[in-house]
């Protein structure tokens, strides 16, 4: 059995000693987390990484944390190759159930209703995880150089005029049309 890898980016905290207070957070990467996190990630660096967060409870059994992230990545493009920098700034939403409630091992799920809090048992969070995931979710799968042109591709003969490409489906309405009449 292997064992999990400790996260790049980790700030764990005890959500079950939070009390009734809403507590506000800011989390910085280190140098040596961001080199990590972009490697992770698939990313050439990641510049900077920060997040202002708040912990707030909803009653006896929920956490809500909400806040922002704020980032500067390298990405590639996905036209050129070639590596540019961008800023990321997203907004961080979740909700947490603790305690007994969070030990349940049925779960109801209403695909209309709002998503459910994420079960929690420990009471503990790791707020540098949750940041990376929220920073993963954030980035452009397939990015794109700032300015650059779009590529138009034309299919041509060899005297440079374009062909005109057939429609898969013109034949099937020319029977359809042919059977109606």
């Amino acid at each position: 059995m292997t064992e999990d890898p400790s996260p790049e980016f980790s700030r764990p905290i005890d959500l079950a000693g939070l009390g009734g207070a809403s507590r506000s957070l800011q989390l910085q990467a280190r140098p040596a987390e961001r080199a990590t996190l972009a490697a992770r990630l698939g990313l050439p660096s990641i510049g900077s990484l920060t997040a202002d967060v708040t912990l707030t409870r909803e009653g006896t059994e929920i956490v809500a944390l909400a806040g922002t992230l704020e980032a500067e990545v390298t990405q590639t493009c996905v036209v050129s190759n070639e590596d540019f920098v961008q800023q990321i700034s997203a907004e961080v939403d979740r909700r947490y159930l603790l305690g007994r409630a969070a030990r349940q091992s049925e779960v109801d799920i209403d695909p209309e209703a709002e998503d459910p809090p994420e079960p929690l048992p420990s009471g503990e969070l790791d707020l540098g995880e949750v940041i990376a995931e929220e920073l993963s979710l954030a980035l452009d799968p397939y990015p794109r150089k700032p300015g650059l042109e779009t590529l138009s591709v034309s299919i041509g003969d060899e005297g440079g005029e374009t062909q005109d490409k057939k429609n898969p489906f013109a034949a099937l309405a020319a029977l359809r049309d042919k059977k109606s009449s």
